[in-house]
């Protein structure tokens, strides 16, 4: 078989070390291990908040599908901060590379501990609702910590549930309101999938704003 001029030589042992040990310390760098034990407690929380509430359909535990999703998605959008600022944004062109899988594997991390959680629930689509709500709100996460900084990503969302939460207690729920919908509305998912992808889109490349 005749190689291409355009085949690229298989990776040697040493560059596979170098992308080992430069994927590890960026995970250091973005605390991935703390974040992910930050997730566990979150999604424990939850778990305890429900079993607290009765299982009942109460205003508190109508809320839990929108504010589990909302502290877990702010522990997502942290993980593109960059520690070292414009140096790094500079410096690191393959940090797109390891920040997509970064954000990635805590998305499915917190995704299914959430699902796992919202299994046993009385509300109808229980698991779904988490993990579109969390996606979404993860999406809106990343694009204010693209424009406002990781720092501070967390408070458009939060501004945002608590129109949210004005509209269950009014019973004026649209799709305006998306998170607070059932597991069987396909608008809230197809907005909630298109946050996110505007929220990677706008955070892979560079990062949230922390220069």
């Amino acid at each position: 078989m005749t190689k291409g001029k355009n085949d690229l030589p298989p990776l040697t042992p040493r560059q596979m070390r170098g992308g080992v040990r430069l994927a590890t310390l960026y995970l250091r760098s973005r605390s991935a291990g703390p974040a992910a034990a930050l997730l566990a407690t979150v999604i424990a929380a939850c778990w305890l908040w429900w079993r607290l509430g009765g299982g009942g359909r109460n205003l508190t535990t109508a809320l839990l599908p929108m504010a589990g999703p909302l502290a877990v998605a702010a522990i997502v959008a942290a993980g593109a901060r960059s520690p070292f600022g414009e140096v790094e944004t500079a410096i690191g062109h393959r940090l797109p590379m390891l920040r997509l899988p970064h954000l990635a594997g805590l998305l499915l991390l917190a995704g299914a501990g959430l699902s796992l959680v919202a299994a046993g629930w009385s509300l109808p689509g229980a698991p779904w609702i988490l993990a579109r709500n969390l996606i979404g709100l993860a999406g809106l996460s990343l694009l204010a910590a693209r424009i406002m900084g990781a720092g501070q990503s967390w408070l458009p969302p939060l501004v945002y549930l608590v129109l949210c939460g004005g509209a269950i207690d009014e019973r004026n729920v649209t799709e305006w309101t998306w998170p607070a919908l059932g597991a069987g509305d396909i608008t809230a998912a197809i907005l909630a999938a298109g946050l996110l992808g505007a929220g990677l889109v706008a955070a892979v490349p560079d990062g949230a704003r922390d220069g």
